[in-house]
């Protein structure tokens, strides 16, 4: 809804159904609590031979954008979501974006966001197994705030670079205290869900902070020979990322978490269809089996990530 001049309101509503069964993994995770051999995988019903692999959850949301250019070369962007979850109860999330570009070819972008995660079928199957029918009341939602201060310089139309620094505080990493002992610390969570009030007692949280380089290009060639294809599009990503995780508390550097990261994307597309006119040679064999067809490469690359002190394998 456009309340004014340069002003979209938009409003959305959803609604999720998920339910998994018959689930099956294999896993070492559990190994050495277990005094089981580390670098073997054994079948999670082994594991927990109590587990109870079917599951399901529901998820209502509700959201609102509002984008403003306040000024020609800047825009802002307000978002507030809510999810009401069957099994975790509700989480509400704001969101802030402001852009400036001072040139054409330049932009600057600062983002505040917080945003939460609830926890996988995977680690309710654990904890239901090792505590019983109640054991998914003894998992929390956690909780992250980022905030995200960016440059970015196209010196071609085709060719655009960005560098990001960012910095994430993840809170509310919590567990569900031992019996008898609920009420005794100071550092409690208290959530409600559609069963009542749960207790939690904090298990501290974690904050990363890091920098990120990106370089990406597209070009697109419109073959005006009446051949098929007539469009050639290719198109490349790279970019790399520095992130230090220390825990929030003793600010000691973290284990898992790969201090370098990087991506190179490649891609290719053939078009039959014209870019420039919408008009396509009906006649042509590659019209008659495709509009399109592309090929896209994805190369994850990623640092050591350092076992915890207690893990006897290898980084």
């Amino acid at each position: 809804y456009r309340l004014f001049a340069r002003n979209d309101l938009t409003l959305g509503i959803a609604y999720e159904y998920l339910v998994v069964a018959d689930f099956d993994i294999r896993t070492n995770a559990q190994n050495i609590e277990r005094d089981l051999p580390p670098d073997e995988l054994y079948n999670l019903d082994v594991l927990l031979p109590d587990v109870q692999t079917s599951l399901s959850r529901s998820v209502f949301s509700l959201f609102a954008q509002d984008t403003w250019s306040v000024r020609q070369n800047i825009d802002l962007t307000l978002g507030l979501r809510g999810d009401f979850f069957s099994d975790f109860g509700s989480v509400l999330t704001p969101k802030v974006g402001i852009t400036y570009r001072p040139d054409p070819r330049v932009n600057v972008k600062a983002m505040f966001g917080n945003a939460f995660r609830v926890p996988a079928f995977y680690e309710t199957f654990i904890e239901r197994a090792s505590q019983g029918s109640a054991a998914r009341d003894d998992l929390v939602v956690e909780n992250l705030d980022m905030l995200e201060i960016g440059v970015g310089y196209k010196p071609f139309e085709w060719l655009l670079g960005e560098v990001n620094v960012f910095t994430t505080a993840m809170r509310r990493l919590a567990k569900a205290p031992d019996p008898g002992n609920a009420l005794e610390s100071d550092d409690t969570i208290t959530v409600s869900t559609s069963e009542g009030e749960l207790v939690y007692e904090s298990i501290g949280g974690i904050d990363v902070q890091g920098v990120e380089l990106e370089l990406r290009g597209e070009r697109e060639q419109d073959l005006e020979f009446g051949i098929i294809p007539r469009v050639i599009n290719s198109s490349f990503r790279i970019n790399y990322s520095y992130q230090e995780g220390r825990d929030a508390e003793t600010h000691e550097i973290l284990p898992l978490i790969a201090r370098h990261k990087g991506n190179i994307d490649l891609g290719l597309r053939f078009s039959s269809i014209s870019a420039k006119t919408g008009k396509s040679n009906l006649l042509g064999l590659f019209r008659s089996l495709s509009d399109e067809f592309s090929l896209h490469t994805h190369i994850f690359l990623s640092g050591k990530r350092e076992r915890s002190a207690q893990d006897v394998r290898d980084d």
